[in-house]
């Protein structure tokens, strides 16, 4: 995830992203690169800034799945 979240950063470009998260370019690079280790937060702006929403999905006992909210 963080790689395809790389990769879409870098087509939309690094400058812009920054500005709309308020992390700073260097900040961007090392979250998401292979060896970085994000928190949660930091994705969800990445993912907002470039479009996108995240949703946990709860997985029941019986195989179905409910969304949460």
């Amino acid at each position: 995830m963080l790689l395809a979240l790389l990769v879409l950063s870098r087509a939309r470009g690094m400058t812009d992203l920054s500005q709309n998260t308020g992390l700073t370019r260097p900040a961007l690079y090392r979250a998401l690169s292979g060896d970085g280790n994000p928190e949660f937060g930091t994705i969800a702006k990445v993912a907002d800034a470039l479009g996108y929403k995240l949703n946990l999905v709860l997985k029941s006992d019986r195989g179905s799945t409910a969304a949460v909210k």
